[in-house]
């Protein structure tokens, strides 16, 4: 999920450095830094969200006449619930 793929991006501290591009790093990954290793409570915290923002959409769709939406909204936050439940 991009949910997940985005909490594990790290954060920039900073601006990067500015400077002459002859001082830039060079290379294939000389930039990359590593991931944020998320914990299992982590994702399933991050997962409890989406499911909490599917189901207030999903009413909020509903609400307004939309009930194919909120049907796959609802089916969405089902399957992510079930995923937390294996």
């Amino acid at each position: 999920m991009a949910a997940i793929a985005n909490a594990e991006a790290v954060n920039i501290t900073g601006a990067p450095p500015a400077g002459a591009i002859e001082t830039s790093p060079v290379g294939v990954g000389s930039t990359e830094v590593a991931r944020r290793m998320l914990t299992h409570a982590d994702v399933h915290a991050i997962l409890e969200t989406e499911v909490a923002e599917r189901e207030q959409a999903a009413e909020g769709y509903a609400s307004r006449g939309s009930q194919d939406q909120a049907d796959r909204l609802r089916a969405e936050a089902t399957a992510i619930r079930d995923a937390l439940a294996s």
